[in-house]
């Protein structure tokens, strides 16, 4: 049937995909056009004998030619070895079909063919490979080049077994060892490949049950059949030990699956039972001042872990009326209150006293941003979301400090004012010694000194001075006038320990972050360095909870220049 007369008598019937019955034969219809021309696909039973090549009258069955083929499965493509699998296998309703076209000298008819039943190689001086259906035998010529790489492992199946075959019925039996043989399949052969030991080796089970079932011996016999076989014998051996330890290592991954999953379960039902009602509010368990200053001191960890929420982005400054575009905001919202305020507030360390005071001014945002705005608006949503955060998590860094109160110091409701480094000279054996040591006389005139700085210090006025007993001035003065007479030692006005000859004063090491140098004399500090680090990172610190752009302009320039920025400013601290 030409194609321009199927174009032109059945067009219609060629756009609709129709299945069209002529003189006998089933032709199914493409919809894909190449050139303008149509291709059609006859099925099997429908091949006409004149594509024949010979048919064996014993059993009906027809030899013919295929080329240009691929096999397929349910749309996929895949090898022919897979015919090789056993029904118990997985390939039960899983037909193979071979698509390509078959050709007798001129003639090329593209045929659907199937299902196919197995594969096999014709041994011989020009090996090929077949397959048959029930009604035929094909010779498998070239696959299409999308089918190639599916194609390679029949390929090398092929090959492989042919040109062993070759070599064994051509050259000598004690000619034919594994390593000869090795070397000659590593060289390609007329249209044939070269091939590797290693590919060899992978399909050694193959090679030999094909000698084995050949009915000339010449291959079964050879010494590379023997050493193969033995091969064969200990890669199997590998891989099954291999086989073992992986399913050994899958059991114990199995089983650590399953107690972490346990585990994971216990944790989530655990958490999900402490966590907190939806409309839980945050009350202190404890009164105990030292659990209140504990806790005070995580409210700046609480505030920025708040803070970085997705949702805290509108709540960290200020509302701007005119910006945000509500006039009125002012006058509806009588103490407005931001994250950026109330992280300033507890900054300074003069405002709050407790997390509770604290708290209040968290929660005035949240209720600001539901009274101002409707309850079903984005805003109202972010701020009970937000909230909902921040109870659990003031709730969880009290539970935190509760749980191990014997790390909690008790020390005096009033901390030391002075500066750490202070603290260190003063209680350092350098300046004991030198106390210790210096003369009755000496050591009351520093008294004197030093109590006059407290005093100052307390802003009594210096009554405390005035406060200082005549008796023990007259009697400090007798005692070091009476030792220096008889040759005595001073007496001991301060009740002091002798001190250790050998002790040396501990070191002070730089305050800065990461920094493990020693301090330069009564600095906290190793370097200048140092301190403008510690400085940036401070100004920094006060620009992001000022919102003070200015300061960020001059981060960098002189000491001078940010201390005039952050005095302008008004930043106390």
């Amino acid at each position: 049937l030409q194609e321009e007369a199927l174009r032109a008598s059945w067009s219609v019937y060629l756009e609709l995909g129709e299945v069209l019955h002529l003189r006998g034969v089933s032709f199914a219809v493409l919809l894909s056009r190449k050139g303008g021309m149509m291709e059609t696909e006859v099925k099997e039973a429908d091949i006409p004998p004149e594509m024949d090549i010979q048919t064996d009258e014993s059993n009906g069955m027809t030899t013919r030619e295929v080329t240009q083929f691929a096999a397929y499965r349910q749309g996929q493509m895949v090898s022919i070895c897979d015919l090789d699998m056993g029904p118990g296998e997985g390939t039960e309703n899983m037909e193979i079909m071979l698509l390509g076209y078959v050709v007798n000298g001129s003639k090329k008819l593209k045929v659907e063919i199937g299902p196919l039943v197995e594969w096999c190689i014709e041994y011989g001086s020009d090996p090929t490979i077949w397959t048959h259906t029930a009604r035929a035998w094909y010779k498998i010529l070239s696959p299409i080049e999308e089918y190639r790489a599916v194609h390679e492992l029949a390929r090398r199946r092929f090959e492989l077994c042919s040109r062993l075959f070759i070599l064994a019925v051509t050259i000598m039996s004690e000619q034919c060892t594994y390593e000869s043989l090795v070397s000659v399949l590593a060289q390609p052969y007329k249209q044939m490949k070269g091939y590797s030991e290693k590919e060899i080796l992978m399909e050694s089970n193959f090679i030999l049950d094909q000698a084995d079932s050949l009915d000339d011996p010449s291959l079964r016999n050879t010494d590379f059949a023997k050493a193969l076989r033995q091969k064969a014998a200990q890669i199997a051996k590998e891989q099954k030990a291999e086989q073992k330890a992986e399913q050994k290592k899958q059991q114990k991954v199995a089983a650590n699956r399953k107690d972490n999953t346990a585990a994971d379960k216990e944790k989530k039902e655990r958490k999900k039972s402490n966590k907190p009602a939806a409309d839980f509010v945050w009350e202190p368990r404890s009164n105990d001042r030292i659990v209140k200053n504990a806790l005070l001191k995580r409210c700046a960890k609480i505030l920025t872990n708040l803070m970085k929420d997705k949702l805290a982005w509108w709540f960290l400054q200020p509302v701007d009326p005119v910006a945000h575009g509500c006039p009125n905001y002012l006058e509806v919202i009588k103490e407005p209150m931001d994250l950026g305020t109330v992280m300033a507030r507890l900054s300074s360390g003069k405002v709050y006293e407790s997390a509770e005071q604290m708290a209040r001014d968290v929660r005035l945002i949240w209720s600001n941003c539901k009274r101002y705005n409707e309850p079903e608006s984005e805003l109202s949503l972010m701020a009970s979301k937000l909230q909902a955060k921040f109870e659990e998590i003031i709730a969880r860094e009290e539970e935190d400090v509760l749980k191990d109160p014997s790390k909690l110091v008790r020390s005096s409701s009033v901390a030391s004012k002075r500066p750490t480094e202070d603290r260190v000279e003063a209680r350092s054996p350098s300046n004991t010694n030198l106390e210790y040591g210096a003369s009755a006389a000496e050591r009351v005139k520093k008294g004197r000194t030093a109590k006059k700085a407290v005093a100052a210090d307390f802003g009594d006025g210096g009554q405390l001075t005035k406060r200082l007993s005549e008796r023990q001035m007259k009697l400090a003065e007798k005692n070091d006038k009476s030792c220096t007479e008889e040759g005595a030692s001073d007496p001991v006005i301060f009740e002091a320990p002798p001190p250790t000859p050998t002790s040396a004063a501990p070191k002070r090491y730089c305050i800065a972050k990461r920094c493990k140098r020693v301090a330069k004399g009564s600095s906290k500090y190793c370097g200048t360095s140092c301190v403008m680090v510690v400085a940036e990172a401070r100004v920094k610190m006060m620009a992001r909870l000022m919102a003070e752009e200015e300061i960020l302009a001059v981060i960098g320039g002189s000491a001078r220049e940010i201390h005039k920025v952050v005095v302008d400013a008004g930043i106390k601290q």
